[in-house]
């Protein structure tokens, strides 16, 4: 997993020259990597076949230069929880409703680390795996997820975790 650092335009340019040129990429992102994924399926959406967003940063303050997007159809499954206390919930969908044209929002009852709802959620049917002998395999944490995305499907997946508390603090 990349280590993003720097400012948001620093961590983007980290995160293009990480892709390139490559396709057919599953972007896992969390907080400000969830606003990372967006942005880039957005403006690239011909290299992302699927983004996965956990408790995305799609709020206006501080991040509204970076959300005049155009819609694409890359499918986006978004979980978000209820008692998220960093990034607010209905503002975030509002956004991805806003920016993608496939998307499953899934809200569970958590906050903003989704630290049970990692546990509980079925993650095959997540990602659109129809394989039956994945039914055993169930991820609880990102980097779990991440690797076996990568491991057991063979496809390139990229994480993309922002501490968005420390990021919204320098801002300020």
């Amino acid at each position: 997993t990349p280590d993003f650092t720097g400012d948001f335009d620093q961590r983007m340019a980290q995160l293009k020259k990480i892709i390139g040129r490559k396709k057919g990429w599953t972007i896992i992102g969390s907080s400000l990597g969830g606003l990372m994924g967006t942005v880039f399926t957005c403006q690239k959406p011909t290299h992302v076949r699927k983004l996965i967003l956990l408790a995305p940063a799609l709020m206006k303050d501080p991040f509204g230069s970076y959300l005049a997007l155009e819609p694409v159809s890359v499918p986006a499954v978004v979980v978000h929880g209820t008692a998220d206390d960093v990034v607010p919930l209905d503002e975030a969908r509002e956004y991805a409703e806003r920016f993608f044209t496939d998307l499953k929002y899934i809200v569970v009852d958590d906050g903003h680390r989704l630290q049970e709802a990692f546990k509980e959620l079925n993650w095959e049917a997540n990602i659109s795996i129809e394989q039956p002998w994945l039914s055993d395999i169930q991820p609880i944490t990102l980097l779990e997820l991440g690797e076996w995305i990568k491991a057991r499907l063979g496809l390139r997946t990229i994480r993309v975790v922002g501490d968005l508390t420390s990021v919204c603090k320098r801002i300020a």
